[in-house]
């Protein structure tokens, strides 16, 4: 069912020059675009952003105010998605979690290709 392989990147608690070291995760998930009802559920100025939702194994993170570590981010079809939303399902019996995504803007897409799986890169400046 989660069959196809992603980047996820995955951020740590910013150093004192405000850089998030990070770290890219394989996992595999099934991606779906979001259907009708879901588009029409956002409000209306979000509605042409691009999303996408993903159902996996993996557990992803969105943004922790109070930790300070930003959203999991996730590398799909030449584009880094900032999770949105994240839900386990722990009561079906594949037990998976179900992802809302957004496309980032250009500006924070630029030379920021997935390392290599389990690789750790020096960080990254969050806006």
């Amino acid at each position: 069912m989660f069959s196809s392989q992603y980047t996820i990147r995955r951020y740590g608690k910013a150093d004192q020059d405000g850089c998030h070291p990070y770290r890219d995760i394989a996992v595999r998930l099934n991606i779906q675009s979001l259907n009708a009802r879901e588009l029409e559920a956002l409000p209306e100025g979000e509605r042409s952003l691009r999303r996408v939702k993903s159902f996996g194994k993996s557990e992803i993170h969105t943004v922790n105010q109070q930790a300070g570590t930003p959203a999991d981010r996730l590398y799909y079809q030449g584009e880094w998605y900032e999770c949105e939303q994240a839900s386990q399902w722990q009561h079906t019996p594949i037990g998976h979690w179900e992802c809302q995504w957004v496309v980032l803007p250009a500006g924070e897409q630029e030379g920021n290709l997935p390392q290599g799986a389990g690789e750790h890169a020096p960080g990254h400046r969050i806006p």
